[in-house]
């Protein structure tokens, strides 16, 4: 797999585009920075880093020819890849819809997805993946952890890339060969708030609680209300309160 390993950038996922926009860049291609100074996170969020403690990674699939209904099998793809890494080390690792990746229900790892959309088709995809490995120091009122926090053993951050590099590599290639069905079936395994009564917020701040029974052959997270309504929502529409 082509890796580029870079000290200092402001963005993996932008420099990936930036080699992209040049046509210089790989199929399969990852960066992986020391050093990240403004990582982006779902809906617009900052990654909160720290240097010689994190993993701040991109990688570009070129190729994918993924309808749009099906597009939510790359979130699922990585996200299962991620936790399966983590989960090595941590017990009660789980995937918070629709792609962090929690310990005890505490977030370790965000995932960004850009697509490239031609048609009704993914074309292509840069993914980015920030992971706190090591301890380090947090503001109090975040709701994020790190992965050595609960780990059974010592981690070297070095050992721990190359697995999750190895891992993120098999799963984007297996992904085409694997349908819809399975990976729902497997995400929805490994999902936090599954089948309990938590809290959520709407996109207009409405605080309401519910039961999650599951994702949409299109994603959507499916909550059922204390009264058995089901609701449907896309992304950016609701967020889960931790």
């Amino acid at each position: 797999m082509p890796l580029i390993f870079l000290d200092k950038i402001s963005s993996t996922n932008d420099y990936l585009k930036d080699l992209l926009s040049k046509g210089l860049l790989q199929d399969g291609t990852f960066v992986f920075a020391a050093e990240q100074t403004a990582g982006r996170g779902q809906m617009g969020n900052r990654w909160l880093a720290s240097k010689g403690s994190s993993i701040s990674l991109s990688v570009y699939k070129n190729h994918l020819n993924i309808s749009l209904e099906d597009q939510f099998k790359i979130a699922m793809s990585v996200s299962l890849a991620v936790r399966q890494v983590l989960a090595l080390f941590s017990d009660q690792v789980s995937v918070k819809w629709p792609n962090d990746i929690l310990i005890k229900g505490k977030k370790v790892s965000g995932i960004l997805i850009e697509n490239k959309i031609q048609g009704n088709a993914v074309t292509s995809s840069v993914i980015g993946i920030g992971l706190n490995v090591l301890e380090f120091p947090m503001p109090e009122l975040i709701q994020a952890t790190a992965l050595s926090v609960h780990s059974k053993v010592d981690i070297k951050l070095n050992y721990f890339l190359e697995i999750l590099l190895i891992q993120l590599d098999k799963s984007l290639s297996e992904m085409d060969h694997l349908s819809y069905l399975s990976l729902k079936f497997r995400y929805q395994s490994q999902l936090f708030g599954f089948g309990s009564l938590k809290t959520f917020q709407r996109s207009n701040k409405d605080i309401f609680q519910g039961i999650i029974k599951g994702i949409t052959s299109n994603g959507a997270l499916v909550i059922e209300s204390k009264a058995g309504l089901k609701e449907f929502f896309q992304f950016k529409e609701v967020a889960m309160k931790l």
